[in-house]
């Protein structure tokens, strides 16, 4: 350091490497900030979107159970006004066909005020009401129009309540009362459970004067400020200028947490449903790159510093670079596992040892199922940590003998020592692959599970060069995949020729469209109750001119894989909107949409564009996805959902029971209709678990105001069965098989009319 500090020291300094080293440290701190900048800057857009999914999610989850509440309370009214003295409200609470989300209770309240039933306290009858608000405003109004009150304390429970109450009319017309829906606050907590809001997320509801309804924070309700006055709340201000907006507070009135806020008001009533992502939330991964990036810089200004001030020796330099050179040649650089190059070559010395009187082996191919879906949603920052989680696992998994490679972005490649039993020693280690990758991973706080496909050759009888054994393993992966995903196949001899097959029909797919070889077949959806003809679904059909008319199971999986599947779902949409606007006007057409079509291309214009120019009205098309389009809870995918349903069309939810299916996709996006899986249906007369599946299925989606349909009704008694259990449509072979537009019939089902059934 004295040395530096002498004139020739300075003098060494004042070169032009040294001007390179300042334009270097200026050049990484500029790029540094850009980053970090549009980090921040694509956080915030993110944060936004996601919380504008959110409250839309949330608003309409309560609008729909305010909604069947107001039903109710108008079955309830109804059945007063047709016979006051008959009238049994506990009867209406405890009838299962009127449940929903909610648990309410009603009373009816005299002209004078003076409560005359109640389902949920008698002792409250003849008690007088008349100075309570919800009481007056009905008295005073000539309108007949829902109120909901502001928090209350229930004379029964003592708990903060809020009441929905309708005017009760005489004969001539004239105010004869009030009925009220009693609902406990602390109930509206379930709607917000489920929303993924992230550490100190928040989410409430409130009405227009400022009274709180339902909070919460990281999930967990705040029944300290339920039923509080905020008449100063930042959200009351901006409703009055926007009914719906996304903006930053100044820090919470009840924690003081900041938090960019979104908000909507309830359709048709006066409460604002609220969500915040806290400030930390919306900028951590932001603050983990950039503690990344300043580390990263720390290590390059040092060595700018070090090679500026002394140098290095150039024969170490080169030492160092060369074996670096030489690892990275062979090695992954995220991972640290052997590369496809050097796992070739641990398969030669495999094969060369073998053929020498060693031991053989196995080799194992291996892909995640689904995880460009990961990467999509998480972004390619939790993928690289994924694949670096999924290595160790896998590691974890070998004895010392065996050799784990990564040779793809989501492929990874084992080679097995096997001395006994090839087979069953490969099929004991994929299984425990299988079973290690399925377990849950945490990546900074995400919970993500991703699951396997593999397919397994053995040397020598699978092949005997790498190449062939390779190939082999392929298939043997492709099968696995066929099959379902997440599981293991062992190659067969068969495999080839089935390979070979799917290859000349990906060929002739891409040239079946412009050659106009495809056909829409149409299957009738029946209403259960009348047996009349409700709508059709539309499904493809290939007429190939050599292989004839193709099963769509033949093709659909390779056009999905190749990416065909969005020229040819866009053609079926145009060709059913143009048939079906030819129907009569109570038909609708339902069209499947695959995830692909979400993720290449904006579906929403596909479909704006086929109802425009067939002139079909949007209110007739249904649209089909599977619960792969709302895996790892797509914000892209949602937004796109929440457009399409704008637009006016219905979205369905298919094959509800099966696969990833869970409740939480129907608080995830509101779905007008699920379709109950043909696998319930086809065991409803023979196995009881199957029967009441679909009981629950069907009541649930009636106290969610969805709309069911079972798939697959071939026979009258399962016909009986699912009339039984209130199944609002049917499809099946006993309405009709699939057929041309020209072939299909619209008129009433005769022989599954309920007058046939008995007769």
């Amino acid at each position: 350091m004295r040395r530096l500090l002498t004139i020739d020291g300075l003098r060494h300094l004042a070169q032009p490497a040294t001007y390179l080293g300042v334009a270097m440290l200026a050049s990484i701190i500029a790029a540094t900030a850009y980053l970090m900048a549009q980090d921040h800057t694509n956080a915030e857009e993110q944060a936004r979107r996601h919380a504008e999914n959110l409250v839309r999610a949330y608003e309409e989850s309560v609008a729909r159970v305010i909604k069947s509440a107001d039903n109710v309370a108008l079955q309830v009214r109804r059945a007063y006004e047709r016979d006051p003295a008959g009238i049994d409200l506990v009867a209406f609470v405890n009838d299962p066909t009127l449940r929903t989300d909610l648990t309410f209770q009603f009373s009816i309240t005299r002209r004078d005020g003076v409560i005359v039933a109640s389902s949920y306290a008698p002792s409250t009858v003849g008690l007088s009401i008349a100075d309570r608000v919800h009481f007056r405003i009905q008295a005073d109004s000539r309108e007949d129009r829902l109120y909901v009150s502001n928090p209350l304390i229930s004379h029964s429970s003592g708990n903060m309540a809020i009441f929905l109450t309708r005017r009760l009319l005489a004969p001539d017309g004239s105010f004869n009362g009030v009925l009220s829906v009693w609902i406990d606050l602390l109930q509206f907590e379930k709607f917000f459970r489920p929303l993924d809001l992230g550490e100190d997320g928040s989410v409430s509801l409130i009405n227009l004067d400022g009274y709180m309804l339902a909070s919460g924070v990281n999930g967990e309700v705040r029944r300290d400020v339920i039923g509080k006055y905020f008449p100063q709340a930042g959200v009351l201000k901006r409703i009055a200028a926007s009914e719906q907006g996304v903006y930053w507070n100044t820090g919470s009135a009840i924690d003081r947490i900041r938090r960019m806020v979104a908000y909507t008001q309830v359709k048709g009533l006066p409460l604002v449903a609220v969500v915040g992502v806290a400030e930390s939330e919306v900028f951590r991964h932001a603050a983990q790159n950039a503690r990344i990036y300043w580390g990263i810089d720390s290590i390059a200004f040092s060595v700018i510093l070090i090679a500026v001030g002394f140098g290095a020796a150039r024969e170490r330099k080169l030492t160092t670079a060369a074996a670096a050179i030489a690892h990275q040649a062979h090695h992954d650089a995220l991972t640290e596992l052997p590369n496809r190059v050097l796992f070739q070559r641990h398969v030669d010395d495999a094969m060369a040892r073998a053929r020498g009187g060693g031991e053989r082996f196995n080799l194992l191919i291996l892909d995640l199922d689904h995880f460009k879906a990961i990467n999509d949603t998480l972004g390619h920052a939790f993928g690289d940590l994924l694949v670096k989680a999924v290595a160790r696992r896998l590691k974890a998994c070998l004895s010392a003998s065996d050799i784990v490679a990564r040779i793809g972005g989501d492929e990874f490649a084992v080679l097995q020592a096997a001395r006994d039993d090839q087979g069953a020693v490969a099929a004991a280690l994929a299984k425990r692959i299988l079973e290690t990758i399925g377990e849950p991973f945490d990546l900074d706080g995400h919970h993500v599970i991703v699951e396997t496909s593999i397919g397994v050759a053995l040397y020598p009888a699978d092949g005997v060069e790498a190449e062939e054994l390779l190939k082999h393993a392929d298939l043997a992966l492709y099968r696995a995949k066929s099959d379902g995903r997440n599981t293991f196949r062992l190659f067969e001899s068969g495999m080839d020729s089935e390979a070979q097959a799917r290859y000349d029909i990906e060929v002739d797919l891409r040239s079946a469209i412009p050659r106009n070889e495809f056909e829409v077949y149409y299957q009738s959806l029946v209403d259960a109750a009348t047996a009349e003809v409700a709508g059709c679904e539309a499904l493809v059909r290939w007429n190939h001119p050599e292989r004839g008319l193709v099963a769509p199971d033949k093709f659909i999986s390779i056009a999905e894989s190749t990416g065909l599947i969005v020229p040819l779902g866009e053609w079926v949409l145009r060709r059913a909107c143009a048939d079906a606007a030819a129907w009569p006007p109570h038909i609708k057409i339902a069209v499947n949409l695959s995830p692909i079509q979400f993720r290449k291309g904006d579906i929403v214009e596909v479909v704006a564009s086929a109802l425009s120019d067939s002139g079909l009205p949007a209110d007739r098309l249904e649209l089909e996805i599977t619960e792969s389009v709302l895996l790892q809870k797509n914000e892209s995918n949602l937004s796109k959902l929440h457009r399409l349903r704008r637009l006016g069309v219905s979205i369905v939810l298919d094959d509800f029971g099966t696969g990833y299916s869970s409740l939480s996709y129907l608080l995830t996006f509101p779905f007008d209709k699920v379709k109950i899986d043909r696998s319930f249906v086809a065991d409803m007369s023979t196995r009881s678990d199957c029967a009441s599946i679909v009981r629950a299925i069907t009541g649930l989606a009636k106290s969610l105001d969805m709309t069911t349909t079972a798939e697959g009704v071939e026979t009258p008694e399962q016909l009986d069965l699912l009339r039984a259990a209130s199944c609002n449509q049917m499809q099946g072979y006993l309405f009709g098989r699939p057929c041309p537009a020209s072939a299909l019939q619209l008129d009433r089902i005769e022989h599954c009319t309920p007058e046939t059934q008995v007769a």
